[in-house]
């Protein structure tokens, strides 16, 4: 493979853009593939190097303590700047830490966050010990007992990711979307799982920047964003809008796992008055689409899921609900 020989050296010469973006995409791909959690920390480590051209990379598990330095980083060399990237595994939770080289161009932030979500997704089947497809609660039972979003494998065994407050996420942007969301669909079709896309919406937004001016409405929309991440599991991500719409893709969930989760969101918000103490509350409304139920693609997966949203607001906001595509033939059961 192309990313393996370039980590080995044995291309000669700077790659084409072309070359890059393919042993990007071969990387996310492999590491998908991977079960062993040593095996992707390491990938990650020459992953980090090459990326950053010749940055420093090293794993610090939570208590401090330190990982192995990724080879011909700038050992000495410590700069002011310093991305974190959390990550779990099964005997603890790490971060790997990069300082940046000279050379590091602009895109190498949002291509290592893509790889990390992408190995901490790896990880979390690896945890489920088969190719799990999650099954959802019912509707007016979401959650129960469940752990943070209340899904569970039709494996047989019971499995639970742990909340995501113990292991921050970020809200991360549409640039960011744009980059993952196709990669999970394509390794959804790749793997036979189903893939839930959440699409949320502050209730009267537009009335509520001309009410309190443009400011208020980023602080409020920065807090929601911190609620929802605080619900969702590590390996879910999610993206806010330009237009301060939420996008929350949910990996191996079906389409009434992923109405569940839109659904706790909404109570959870709901339930929380010091997300807007200028006017004593807030709501939500969301609309959930699967692939490959509700939609086959990535921008008909999105269309359907924003349409659902609309329609949660039409019918009184406050709510979620599912999109209206018919069940596609071949589609995977919950």
């Amino acid at each position: 493979m192309l990313w393996s020989q370039t980590f080995a050296g044995l291309v000669a010469g700077p790659l084409s853009i072309r070359e890059a973006e393919d042993v990007f995409h071969e990387l996310c791909a492999a590491i998908d593939g991977m079960d062993d959690a040593g095996a992707i920390e390491q990938t990650l480590l020459g992953a980090a190097g090459w990326i950053t051209r010749g940055g420093e990379a090293r794993w610090v598990d939570e208590e401090g303590g330190r990982g192995a330095a990724v080879d011909g980083g700038p050992a000495g060399a410590r700069r002011a700047s310093c991305w974190e990237f959390p990550a779990r595994r099964g005997d603890g939770r790490r971060r790997l830490l990069v300082v940046p080289g000279p050379d590091t161009p602009p895109s190498a932030y949002q291509r290592l966050r893509t790889l990390c979500v992408v190995a901490d997704a790896a990880l979390a089947r690896s945890r489920a010990g088969c190719a799990c497809r999650f099954t959802g609660p019912d509707a007016e039972g979401a959650g129960a007992g469940l752990g943070p979003i209340g899904l569970t494998p039709d494996c047989g065994e019971s499995w639970q990711e742990e909340p995501a407050s113990e292991c921050p996420l970020q809200v991360q942007d549409g640039t960011f979307l744009k980059a993952v969301l196709p990669f999970a669909v394509s390794q959804a079709r790749r793997h036979q799982e189903p893939l839930c896309l959440v699409c949320l919406a502050i209730d009267r937004l537009a009335g509520l920047r001309e009410l309190l001016g443009e400011g208020t409405v980023e602080r409020l929309a920065g807090r929601v964003g911190a609620k929802i991440v605080g619900i969702v599991r590590a390996s879910d991500v999610v993206c806010r809008m330009e237009d301060n719409r939420f996008l929350i893709i949910l990996p191996r969930a079906c389409l009434p796992s992923g109405l569940a989760v839109a659904r706790k969101i909404c109570r959870a918000v709901e339930d929380a008055p010091e997300l807007f103490p200028e006017l004593g509350g807030l709501t939500v409304s969301a609309g959930v689409a699967e692939f490959p139920a509700s939609a086959p693609s990535v921008y008909s997966l999105i269309d359907e899921a924003d349409a659902a949203m609309e329609r949660a607001q039409a019918r009184g906001r406050n709510t979620a609900v599912a999109a209206d595509g018919a069940y596609c033939p071949g589609a995977l059961a919950c």
